[in-house]
């Protein structure tokens, strides 16, 4: 193997190139979501989707119009309608790129009814309703801040020598502090 002889050696791997650094630069662009907004659409859009809402994307007819025609408000399905890019006051002046990206999206935690955002972080239902139920199914979006150049690293290890099995993954997110203060 090549790698980190210590570690090629622990999980039963003869060592061709002693290599130390591989599989210890894990970096990874961690996002910090929470700040969703409700609004009222104008009343010419009163009958329309403004953003994602669970009930009202998935219907039989959007689904039928995705099958048959390619089309429709599943064939689209809003992700990030506004992007930006900034450098943060911790972030190096100098440089010609930005530490942050911010996201505006068409949804929210409350658009699904907790179908895939509360299984995502690991949430209760209990928890769930008492922070999304008054909001569920609401006109909603939110605003996602992105790491663009985290100072953290994780590392990949080899769980054992066999190629199928998975890797362990330690992302060390917010290990260094000022990944930290840039979000």
């Amino acid at each position: 193997g090549v790698g980190p002889n210590d570690h090629l050696a622990s999980v039963g791997i003869k060592t061709i190139v002693n290599s130390p650094g591989v599989g210890m630069n894990l970096q990874d662009h961690v996002a910090m979501g929470g700040a969703s907004y409700l609004f009222e659409p104008e009343t010419s859009y009163k009958n329309q989707t403004c953003s994602f809402s669970l009930p009202k994307v998935f219907t039989t007819e959007t689904v039928n119009e995705f099958a048959r025609n390619h089309s429709g408000p599943i064939y689209w399905l809003p992700l990030c309608e506004i992007m930006g890019f900034l450098t943060t006051k911790y972030g190096n002046q100098d440089d010609d790129w930005p530490d942050i990206q911010v996201f505006l999206a068409s949804f929210s935690d409350s658009s699904d009814g907790g179908l895939f955002s509360k299984k995502t972080v690991g949430m209760t239902d209990e928890v769930y309703t008492a922070l999304y139920e008054e909001n569920l199914y609401k006109e909603t979006f939110s605003v996602y801040t992105l790491l663009m150049r985290p100072h953290s690293r994780g590392r990949l290890l080899l769980k054992d020598n066999k190629p199928e099995s998975k890797l362990l993954i330690y992302p060390n997110y917010f290990s260094d502090p000022d990944d930290v203060k840039v979000l």
